[in-house]
């Protein structure tokens, strides 16, 4: 029996995800649903994708408001609509089973949040059945919650109660997502077990594209579920109003920006200026202790290269590439430091994009971290907020403070192919900010809380086709098209990757000559010109029966 995790329904969801956008007209004539939610089931020998909600617009029908079990056999790629074997649906919220809870911590306090979810659930939504012989539970406990919220003296054991009465009864309804957002309404500050369920619930809605407040939110939760507080001049009933109370402190004071940074390169740039979120939280303390070394102070930026040097040295090694090695070097002349224009490589397989990316920021002495983009399915390039379990900083501040230095090269690989949902995020959305020169001198990091400085960064991509990239993220990048070498470029190409064997065999580079003439002339049966990688192959072969016959 397929399991309804996180995995298996990312999963299922990527397989359905398309871009074919319905027409207008389609959308235009198709139902809305809302309370919506995707699960896994099983289906004969195999599993598939299911979708329940509640059409708009259908409340007085209270059996058939409620869409079960369809299944679904197609989802935009943009979460705004889903298509199951009969009908095309327009879907009321971007998927996010955990969006009402969200939406409920942000009213300001118990009243209002508890005032903002009775809204959402039309009365006709709170019971099953007949009108006459239905279970009305759950409209029972909507009624009395509903009379507490709207009491200028709230009797608070009785309002605790009536929301724990309205939890249980939607639960029992199947109405998974409205018993989720119930949970705030029934914690308490210090209430642990409570708290840490609501804690849990915001966990999974991490995906979701809400902003920095909302992350504040989440980190106060989690204060509150960990205990790591100061109860003073907090509500002892209103968790709710307790978590807006401690986000309110959730960043330091900024630095006096005419205050000098810590010492370090005169030269550099501070990269991080100050660690953000709850002062005086164990984590703050924590993370302000691993990071002092790097907070405040300036991170040395690489010397402006020999770019004759490093053009000679590019050419000799990728002679296929000359275009793309004059106008990247180009980017560096009158700079006092190295840092290429955001640049996309666009060509087929095997024409070692990635390699000659590698060798560039090694010929003008920037070092170069490499990004999976092909595999990229969310937005985690942008990191996630500190707290969460596998909690983790953006890419390339991790590859800056990683490195002691504020500039860097970060090669971005078949970025055509990346992806994401509006469950997860998509990277070409968590990338734009960071492209953009303004922008990227006050990243907004999630995981330190506060702006960093990733100006210095050099992106260059690599992609086989344009096709896939997105309009915004095209608009961002110069894009050079490159090719495959011909046979023309052999002798160098072979040079190159022999003395490549040599260096990662470990051995003098005496025991591997160039190629001979023979074996030149037997490469050169085998290889007309394509794949560098292809080439690396039939050289590692030649290089391979030296030791069994005599070069020739």
């Amino acid at each position: 029996m397929p399991q309804n995790d996180d995995f298996a329904l990312l999963a299922a969801i990527r397989e359905l995800a398309t871009d074919q956008q319905p027409s207008d007209d389609e959308l235009a004539w198709s139902p809305v649903l809302d309370d919506w939610e995707l699960r896994i089931a099983a289906l004969q020998e195999t599993s598939a994708l299911f979708v329940e909600g509640r059409v708009a617009g259908r409340d007085a029908m209270v059996d058939g408001a409620r869409m079960r079990s369809s299944t679904v056999t197609a989802i935009g790629r943009d979460g705004t609509w889903l298509r199951t074997m009969n009908t095309l649906y327009r879907l009321g919220y971007k998927y996010h089973p955990q969006a009402l809870i969200l939406r409920v911590i942000q009213q300001p306090d118990w009243g209002a949040a508890a005032r903002y979810l009775l809204a959402q659930l039309p009365e006709s939504s709170l019971h099953w059945g007949d009108h006459g012989d239905g279970d009305w539970a759950a409209y029972d406990a909507a009624r009395d919650l509903r009379a507490e919220a709207e009491s200028d003296i709230r009797l608070w054991e009785t309002a605790h109660g009536d929301a724990a009465d309205l939890f249980k009864a939607l639960r029992g309804m199947g109405r998974k997502a409205a018993a989720r957002a119930v949970l705030p309404l029934m914690a308490r500050p210090r209430d642990t077990k409570a708290v840490e369920q609501v804690w849990y619930e915001l966990k999974l809605t991490e995906g979701a594209d809400d902003g920095d407040a909302a992350d504040i939110l989440r980190l106060a939760w989690h204060s509150l579920a960990a205990g790591n507080f100061d109860a003073a001049g907090l509500d002892a009933n209103d968790a709710i109003a307790a978590a807006h109370a401690l986000a309110s402190k959730a960043y330091e004071k900024p630095p006096n920006d005419d205050a000098e940074p810590a010492a370090g390169d005169g030269n550099g740039v501070v990269v991080l200026a100050r660690i953000g979120g709850i002062e005086g939280t164990t984590q703050h303390r924590e993370m302000k202790t691993a990071m002092k070394d790097l907070v405040g102070r300036r991170l040395p930026l690489a010397p402006a290269p020999d770019v004759d040097a490093a053009r000679a040295a590019l050419m000799a090694e990728f002679p296929h590439l000359e275009r793309a090695i004059r106008v990247l070097l180009g980017d560096l002349r009158g700079r006092d430091h190295p840092q290429f224009r955001n640049t996309v490589l666009v060509g087929p397989a095997g024409a070692g994009k990635t390699r000659f990316v590698r060798r560039l920021g090694e010929s003008v002495g920037l070092p170069l971290s490499r990004f999976d983009a092909g595999s990229a399915w969310d937005g985690m390039i942008a990191g996630s907020s500190k707290g969460w379990h596998s909690a983790h900083g953006s890419f390339p501040v991790e590859a800056l403070l990683s490195r002691r230095r504020a500039d860097a090269m970060i090669l971005l690989d078949e970025l055509e192919k990346a992806g994401g949902s509006s469950h997860n995020g998509v990277m070409s959305n968590a990338l734009l900010q960071m492209l953009e020169r303004e922008t990227s001198q006050a990243y907004p990091d999630k995981f330190f809380g506060a702006p960093v400085d990733i100006s210095h960064v050099s992106w260059i991509a690599t992609a086989n086709s344009e096709t896939g990239m997105p309009e915004p993220l095209r608009d961002r990048f110069r894009i050079l098209h490159v090719s495959e070498p011909s046979i023309d470029h052999l002798i160098v190409l072979s040079r190159s990757i022999v003395r490549d064997l040599a260096r990662e065999s470990g051995e003098d580079a005496a025991f591997y000559p160039d190629l001979s003439d023979g074996e030149l002339a037997a490469v050169e049966g085998l290889w007309r010109g394509g794949s560098v990688r292809r080439l690396r192959r039939i050289v590692e072969i030649v290089i391979a029966r030296r030791e069994t016959h005599p070069r020739n």
